[in-house]
C-alpha cells in the first residue's frame, strides 16, 4: 500500500455520496457495491464499516477480506489490518501467501519486532518463483534487517529528548510541513477538526480542509493555531508543505485537490514576495507538474557551482524506481523557468516511497522519510550529504526519532541546529477512531551536540621572490621567511566535506568571503574530515585540512592560511630526475609531480601552466633543445593522463638556453652543481580559461 499524499490525506469523507444509513437488512450483494461506491468517492471509514458488514453476512471471502486489510492499512490501523490480512491468509494460504508479508509488517508497525521477524522469514520460504513472489522476498529480506536494526537500536537508543507540542497546535485530525523560520516562530499546516467528519450522518456535506497556521515560542512553549492572511490559505483545498527559499522571497508549497477520476493530486505552486508583500501563488507549469501525477513537499537549496535554487520534491511521476521518488529541478532566475526534473538516484529512492525532503544548506544535508530503505518501522527518517544526484550513502537517524509508526518532516532549527520538529503517528499521539490514525508534531533537541566553530585569517604573501620552488605553495604552512604580508579582504574560502566512504570524494558544504581583517568562520559538526580552500584573483589557491573525529564537546579551532601571489617568473620543480640522454619519467619523478604540480594544477581549475625542461650545456644546443621539448612533453602527458584538461597546459624545451647557473667556473673546469642547477623542469602560469576571464598570455 503506498504512502502518497499522506502529508494531504485528511482521513475524512470529502463528497457527499449518501444521506442515509446503510440497513442491516440489505443484501451482501448490495453492501458490497455501497463499499465500493463509498470507497471510489473517498470515505474511507464508511466503505471499512460497509466491507465489515459484507463479510459478516457473506464470510469466506479472502479477496474482500484482503482488501478490508489494505483500507485499515491505509488508515493506519494496523491492529485490525493485522488480523484481516491473517484471515486472508487462513483463508486462502496458496494464494494469499502475500498477506503473510503483510501481517508480519503490520506487527513490525506495532513494534512486536520477534513476532514480525517470525512472520517475514516464513515469507521467504513460503514464496517461491519470479515475479511478484520474488519481489516479496526481497521485501521480506528488507523489513528483516529492519527488525534487526530495531532490536540493536532499542537496546542502544540515541541522546535526544522528544516532546509533543500541546493542543493549541495539535488538534486531533493531521498537522504536517513544520518549517521553522527561527528559534521563535513557525509554519505548518492543519486540519483544525477534532472529529472525523461522517457524511453518512444526518446527510453532512461540510468538507474540512488543510491551511497554513502559524505558532509562537514564549517562555519556552509553543502556541499555535494562529491562522496566515495572506494568500497562501486557499478555501476548499488543501494546502500544506511550505517552505522559504534560501533567499527568502519566494514561498513553496503544496496544493492537492481530486481531478475528475476522483484521485487526489498535488501541485507545487509559489509566491514571490515584491515591495514587502507576498504576490498571488502561481502553479508551478511543466514540468514540475504532470496533469495525472502528483508532485508535493518541496525542499529547497542553493547548488554549488552557481548558487541556483534547486527544487527536491517527493512525486509518482513515471521514471521512479518505487511509489513516490525524490526528484530535483533547478531554477533559471533569469527565464523564471524549471529544468526537467531528473530522479535522485539509488542511492536515495527503493522500491517503496520516499518523502518529506528538508535540506539544511548550511551542511549541505539532506534528510528525508523513506518505507523502502531499511527502517524499524514505516516511514523511518534518514539523512545524507551532497546536493542533486551526488549523495552518501543515507543514514538512519535512529530511535527515538525513529519509531515503529510513521515518521516525517523533519526540520531543523535555522539558529540552533541542536532542535527541530518532525511529524509522527506514533503511540502516544492524539486520537480519533484508532491508535495511530493521526499525524501530530512533535518537537526535538539534543542535548549532547556539540558546537564547533572554524575560524581563521587569509593573509597574502606578496614578495614572490622568496617564493622559488612549487612546493611552497603546496604545503600547509610556507618557511618562516615567507610568511609576511597583509590581510586579505573578500577572499573566497571554501569549505569541502571528505566523503567517509571515498577519501577521494569531496562535497563543498559552504562559502564565507574574508572581512577586512582576513578574517572568515564557519560552524563544524563532530566525527568528519574537511579540507579549507581559499581563492583569489591572481593568487594560487590553497587549502588545508581540518579533522573534527576526536573532538568530544564545544571548541573553536583556529586555522589560519597564506596564499601566494602568482609570479611572472617561472617556479623551479625540484627533484625530477631524468635517466641520462632519455625522457621518460622515473617513479620518483611522477611521485615528484603527484605532490606538486598535479595538485596546484586541481586546485586552481582556471589556470593555463607551461611546464618548461631545460638542460646544461652538454651536447650541442639543437639536440639539447628537442631533448628537453620531449621531457617537457612527459611530463604534460603524464598530467592529461591524470585528469588535466590538455588546453591548460603547454610543454616548451628551452634546452640549454636559459641556464640559471654557470655550467663551468671561471678558470674553465667544470662546474657540477651549476650544471645540476641548470637541468630542471619548471612551471609558469601564463593564462586563464576562457569561462574565468579572457585568456591573456604571458610571451
Amino acid at each position: 500500500m503506498t504512502k502518497k499524499n499522506r502529508s494531504i490525506s485528511l482521513l475524512i469523507c470529502l463528497f457527499a455520496l449518501l444521506s442515509f444509513c446503510v440497513s442491516a437488512q440489505e443484501s451482501p450483494s448490495k453492501l458490497k457495491k455501497q463499499a465500493l461506491l463509498f470507497e471510489r468517492y473517498g470515505d474511507i471509514y464508511a466503505a471499512i464499516n460497509t466491507y465489515e458488514k459484507y463479510l459478516e453476512k457473506s464470510p469466506n471471502r479472502p479477496y474482500t477480506t484482503f482488501h478490508l486489510a489494505q483500507l485499515y492499512e491505509s488508515i493506519r490501523d494496523y491492529e485490525n489490518a493485522r488480523k484481516y490480512y491473517k484471515t486472508a491468509f487462513e483463508l486462502k494460504p496458496k494464494k494469499y501467501a502475500k498477506a503473510l508479508y503483510h501481517e508480519g509488517l503490520m506487527l513490525k508497525m506495532t513494534g512486536d519486532y520477534e513476532g514480525a521477524n517470525l512472520l517475514l522469514n516464513q515469507v521467504r520460504k513460503k514464496l517461491k518463483g519470479k515475479g511478484e513472489n520474488a519481489r516479496y522476498r526481497k521485501l521480506a529480506r528488507s523489513q528483516i534487517k529492519g527488525c534487526e536494526l530495531a532490536i540493536i537500536q532499542l537496546e542502544k537508543p540515541v541522546n535526544v529528548l522528544i516532546r509533543q507540542l500541546n493542543e493549541t497546535v495539535n488538534f486531533d485530525h493531521i498537522e504536517l510541513s513544520p518549517f521553522p523560520l527561527n528559534d521563535s516562530l513557525m509554519i505548518y499546516a492543519s486540519v483544525r477538526v477534532n472529529e472525523v467528519v461522517r457524511y453518512l450522518e444526518k446527510g453532512n456535506q461540510s468538507i474540512a480542509n488543510s491551511s497554513f497556521y502559524y505558532a509562537k515560542k514564549t517562555d519556552g512553549n509553543w502556541k499555535g493555531g494562529y491562522e496566515i492572511k495572506d494568500s497562501f490559505n486557499m478555501p476548499g483545498l488543501n494546502v500544506g508543505n511550505g517552505v522559504l527559499c534560501p533567499h527568502g522571497n519566494r514561498f513553496y508549497f503544496t496544493v492537492c485537490k481530486k481531478n475528475e477520476e476522483n484521485k487526489n493530486i498535488c501541485a507545487i505552486y509559489y509566491s514571490e514576495k515584491k515591495k514587502g508583500n507576498w504576490q498571488s501563488p502561481e502553479k508551478i507549469d511543466k514540468p514540475i507538474n504532470l496533469t495525472h501525477f502528483t508532485s508535493t513537499q518541496p525542499a529547497v537549496g542553493l547548488e554549488s557551482k552557481r548558487w541556483k535554487e534547486v527544487i527536491y520534491f517527493s512525486s509518482d511521476r513515471p521514471g521512479g524506481k518505487g511509489g513516490m521518488d525524490l526528484w530535483y529541478t533547478v531554477y533559471n532566475s533569469e527565464s523564471n523557468t524549471f529544468s526537467d526534473p531528473k530522479n535522485m538516484g539509488g542511492r536515495i529512492n527503493s522500491m517503496g516511497d520516499e518523502s518529506t525532503p528538508f535540506y539544511d544548506q548550511e551542511n549541505r544535508r539532506l534528510y528525508f522519510s523513506s518505507n523502502g530503505n531499511i527502517n524499524i518501522g514505516g516511514m523511518d527518517i534518514f539523512k545524507t550529504t551532497g546536493e542533486m544526484k551526488r549523495w552518501e550513502e543515507p543514514i538512519n537517524l535512529g530511535y527515538p526519532v525513529n519509531s515503529c509508526a510513521d515518521d516525517l518532516y523533519y526540520v531543523l532549527n535555522p539558529d540552533n541546529k541542536s532542535e527541530g520538529f518532525f511529524v509522527s503517528n506514533r503511540s502516544g499521539g492524539n486520537i480519533l477512531e484508532n491508535i495511530s490514525c493521526c499525524d501530530d508534531i512533535y518537537g526535538f533537541s539534543y542535548p549532547d551536540y556539540i558546537n564547533i566553530l572554524l575560524k581563521g585569517n587569509v593573509v597574502a604573501i606578496q614578495d614572490t621572490a622568496k617564493v622559488q620552488y612549487i612546493e611552497n605553495l603546496i604545503s600547509e604552512s610556507p618557511d618562516a621567511d615567507i610568511r609576511t604580508g597583509n590581510p586579505v579582504e573578500n577572499a573566497i574560502v571554501s569549505l569541502y566535506l571528505i566523503s567517509k566512504e571515498e577519501e577521494k570524494e569531496e562535497y563543498l558544504i559552504n562559502t564565507d568571503t574574508t572581512d577586512f581583517n582576513g578574517g572568515y568562520h564557519f560552524k563544524l559538526e563532530n566525527g568528519n574530515k574537511y579540507k579549507i580552500k581559499v581563492s583569489r584573483e591572481n593568487y594560487f589557491s590553497r587549502q588545508r585540512q581540518v579533522e573534527t573525529e576526536n573532538i568530544t564537546s564545544t571548541d573553536t579551532l583556529i586555522r589560519d592560511l597564506y596564499i601566494i601571489k602568482i609570479p611572472e617568473e617561472p617556479l623551479v620543480i625540484r627533484n625530477i630526475y631524468y635517466p641520462f640522454d632519455k625522457s621518460y619519467l622515473t617513479d620518483s619523478a611522477q611521485a615528484i609531480i603527484d605532490s606538486t604540480i598535479l595538485v596546484l594544477m586541481r586546485d586552481n581549475p582556471s589556470i593555463i601552466a607551461e611546464i618548461s625542461s631545460h638542460t646544461d650545456s652538454k651536447g650541442t644546443e639543437s639536440y639539447n633543445e628537442r631533448l628537453s621539448q620531449r621531457r617537457a612533453q612527459s611530463v604534460v602527458d603524464y598530467l592529461i593522463k591524470n585528469g588535466i584538461e590538455k588546453e591548460r597546459l603547454q610543454a616548451k624545451g628551452y634546452g640549454e638556453n636559459q641556464p640559471i647557473a654557470q655550467n663551468t667556473n671561471p678558470d674553465g673546469s667544470d662546474n657540477p652543481m651549476g650544471r645540476q642547477k641548470n637541468r630542471r623542469t619548471e612551471f609558469r602560469v601564463i593564462g586563464i580559461l576562457p569561462e574565468y576571464s579572457e585568456i591573456i598570455y604571458k610571451e
